[in-house]
Order: C-alpha cells, then structure tokens, then sequence
C-alpha cells in the first residue's frame, strides 16, 4: 500500500526509500516495521502531508 500512495506522495524513490529503513532498523537494531512506521510519520512532517491526530 505505502508503495502505491504514500511514498509517491512524499516525492522520494521507492527504493531509496526502502534502503533508507533497512538501514535505520539495521543502525539503531529495530524491527523494520517500526523503522518504516517512524520513517514515514518523520517524511510526512517533513512534507507538511496530513495525518489523523487522536483527539485527548
């Protein structure tokens, strides 16, 4: 899914991507899930791209 929206809508290759949470997991030894998890809430912010909020 993230491959055929999100990540066009951030603007960024989809391999260079990917690359980028293989080596953040690798870098800090987390799962890959919560790297790309974290990676795409980090590039949605960066890019000012609307996400659901919880409300209190």
């Amino acid at each position: 899914m993230q491959e055929h929206s999100f990540i066009p809508k951030l603007g960024i290759n989809k391999s260079a991507f990917w690359s980028e949470v293989k080596e953040k997991a690798k870098q800090h030894d987390m799962n890959e899930i919560l790297a790309y998890m974290h990676l795409m809430l980090k590039k949605a912010n960066k890019k000012q791209i609307c996400k659901r909020t919880s409300r209190p």
